[in-house]
């Protein structure tokens, strides 16, 4: 009987011995991927989260190329500033589309999320060589300055936030937990209760 105990206890240990580190490497394994899957989704975050403030950056300079246009045409604009936009156009869009390559490197072919960012992209691509080539033209006629497609950039803008959210799915709002009419006149009597 005692060498029955001593082969089973052997067994045992053996076998404790072999499957231990099987079963850990294949934990291990698991959680190496969904680290893996975490780091994505966080460099997915900041890439989305630094192309919308740029998008919004490129609006604002859309924006007041479009105020601006207005003073030029009645006169009360300087040369130096709609070369100075022009500039902060040409930078913000250079950055729109280093985001624009980088989220179409990281979302899946055909992913509606990139096209909406190339959508935008275009409309800022377009008018930046749009608005440099009347800068290098003649600035002086005011007729010859493009219309700013601010409104159509915001439209885009709003369109990929959508599909950012989508993509990515949003945490829900918090909600305050409702009372129940009955708890609400319990509550009500309670108060209005003299005190015994």
């Amino acid at each position: 009987m005692a060498d029955w105990v001593a082969i089973s206890s052997v067994v045992s240990s053996a076998s404790v011995a072999i499957a231990v580190p099987f079963i850990t490497a294949r934990n291990e394994r698991k959680r190496y991927e969904q680290q893996s899957l975490d780091a994505r989704r966080d460099e997915l975050r900041q890439l989305f989260d630094s192309s919308i403030q740029h998008l919004f950056k490129g609006y604002d300079v859309l924006y007041s190329i479009g105020r601006e246009s207005v003073e030029h045409r009645a006169g009360r604009s300087s040369m130096d500033r709609l070369r100075a936009l022009g500039r902060q156009l040409q930078n913000e869009t250079w950055l729109i589309a280093q985001h624009g390559l980088r989220v179409g490197l990281r979302v899946p072919a055909g992913a509606s999320l990139a096209q909406k960012q190339t959508e935008v992209n275009r409309i800022f691509l377009h008018y930046a060589f749009e608005y440099d080539n009347y800068l290098k033209a003649n600035p002086a006629d005011a007729s010859a300055l493009p219309p700013s497609p601010h409104k159509e950039a915001f439209a885009g803008i709003r369109d990929f936030r959508e599909e950012i959210r989508a993509f990515l799915g949003v945490v829900p709002p918090l909600e305050l937990p409702t009372r129940s009419p009955q708890h609400a006149q319990a509550t009500e009597a309670a108060i209005e209760a003299p005190p015994s």
